[in-house]
């Protein structure tokens, strides 16, 4: 069985708190990912959102130099803190296909 390795970084107040590799796919991290923010978030008090995104509309020369198909990711926040319509700061996951240099360019442009 192929393995396949996912990469998740945690992101506070701007900054990047934890990078780590998983070997397991994509959809169950991003599951297991969820459960633990659903235990950190208060609905009272913020907003919890998923998106799920493609390379291309964060960096399309990454895309270009990738080869393949087009590498989606998936970023979960919670704790957003807002200023009339605009977000002033968040806390979010990143989840995607660990792609080595390119995943880790991901996180730094969110």
């Amino acid at each position: 069985m192929l393995s396949v390795v996912t990469l998740v970084a945690h992101v506070v107040l701007g900054e990047v708190a934890e990078i780590r590799t998983v070997e397991e796919p994509v959809e169950k991290v991003l599951r297991d990912t969820l459960v633990e923010v659903l235990e950190l978030w208060n609905p009272r008090e913020s907003d919890l959102v998923v998106t799920r995104e493609r390379l291309s509309e964060l960096e399309p020369e990454l895309v270009e130099r990738s080869t393949g198909t087009e590498p989606e990711f998936y970023v979960v926040s919670y704790d957003i803190i807002w200023r009339d319509d605009e977000v002033i700061d968040r806390r979010f996951y990143v989840v995607m296909e660990d792609l080595g240099d390119m995943s880790r360019q991901v996180v730094r442009e969110l």
